[in-house]
């Protein structure tokens, strides 16, 4: 090992017989000089002392001057404690030498007064307030900072989770729609499959009564019964067919609203983000509870209704400004919400109204 790390291990010897067996002077003092002594040897080799090797001096003597002080030796202390003091002011930006230089500033403040010199008290005790107050002050930003941490890292988490949670309703909310549309394509398609099937067996049916029929030329008058009676069925199966073929189209239609339907459902996550954006917004007080007050009244499946109105895809940009318009927004408010000009809006209705062209669906669009 270094010589350095005996020197610390004596150091520590001596603080711990200092704190905890504070009578046994010359136990400390001894394990004090090893202390120096070891760090000599590490040190002999430079030239230069370095800030660690003043840092470790000066712990040594206020713990030598302490001390020497329990023992009644106050002049032997005053002298150790002077002489940290002068290696303490060596290291003033060090912070982790500011409760040794306090119990140096404490120990001359005590040794002065006894002394009845109160000019020099007065000195260590102004210098003392000094290091307390920038004690406090480092403790004190310290604080403010972990605070300061703390809060960004809990604020991080927080929208780490609300993403996560609005990820996971997304999925639901595919998951959910893709299984509604799985089903009723399984339905649509048995449907399809059971009618093909019945066909099927009608066409046979009427093939091998035909076939029984011409084969009884004698019965000629119930032939020709049977043959129209075979032809009332064919008709009956052809307009079958044709039923069959309009169910058909209208379960085809029937999914289709049900998709444009399931495509509508952010309207109200949209109102939602909406009320939040005005909330934050520069708008004043009253106006912007207005608004708010004025969504929460909307009629959320009037407009889904609406929306079907059109063939045409309705966009998270659409929705956001009809929902505007459906509230009658002020222009100028709408051009501080998104941060838009005049002419962008006018350009957007104009779009809007286009899509819902000769429909009389959203009357405050027209």
């Amino acid at each position: 090992y270094p010589t350095w790390t005996h020197g610390y291990a004596y150091y520590f010897l001596a603080k711990g017989l200092d704190d905890y067996c504070p009578a046994q002077t010359d136990s400390i003092l001894f394990y004090l000089d090893k202390a120096l002594d070891m760090r000599k040897k590490e040190t002999y080799a430079r030239t230069i002392e370095s800030a660690t090797d003043v840092e470790f001096r000066a712990l040594v003597a206020v713990i030598r001057a302490q001390s020497l002080s329990r023992n009644g030796k106050t002049e032997a202390a005053y002298k150790a404690m002077s002489e940290a003091i002068v290696l303490l002011d060596q290291l003033k930006g060090s912070k982790n030498t500011s409760v040794h230089r306090e119990l140096a500033y404490k120990f001359m403040v005590d040794y002065y007064e006894k002394a009845n010199r109160p000019t020099e008290a007065l000195k260590y005790q102004k210098l003392l307030a000094e290091s307390e107050a920038q004690r406090y002050e480092n403790e004190r930003v310290q604080a403010i900072s972990a605070l300061s941490i703390k809060y960004e890292t809990e604020k991080k988490e927080e929208k780490i989770a609300r993403l996560a949670k609005q990820n996971q309703t997304a999925k639901e909310i595919l998951i959910l729609t893709s299984s509604l549309i799985a089903a009723l394509l399984i339905a649509l398609l048995s449907f399809i499959s059971f009618y093909r099937l019945r066909k099927k067996r009608l066409e046979q049916s009427i093939y091998e009564k035909v076939l029984l029929t011409e084969l009884k030329d004698n019965e000629l008058e119930h032939n020709i019964k049977q043959k129209e009676c075979l032809l009332q069925q064919y008709n009956d199966l052809e307009l079958l067919s044709e039923h069959n073929e309009q169910m058909a189209q209208a379960y085809k239609d029937e999914l289709k609203r049900i998709k444009q339907q399931l495509e509508q459902k952010p309207t109200k996550a949209m109102i939602s983000k909406l009320a939040e954006w005005i909330s934050k917004s520069v708008m004043e007080k009253t106006t912007k509870n207005a608004y708010i007050k004025q969504l929460s009244e909307l009629d959320i499946d009037m407009l889904e209704q609406g929306y079907l109105a059109t063939d045409e895809k309705i966009t998270n940009i659409d929705m956001k400004y009809i929902i505007c318009f459906a509230i009658d927004m002020d222009t100028k408010d709408m051009c501080l919400l998104f941060n838009v000009e005049p002419n962008s809006i006018h350009t957007v209705r104009y779009r809007i109204k286009k899509k819902f062209s000769n429909k009389n669906t959203f009357k405050f669009l027209m």
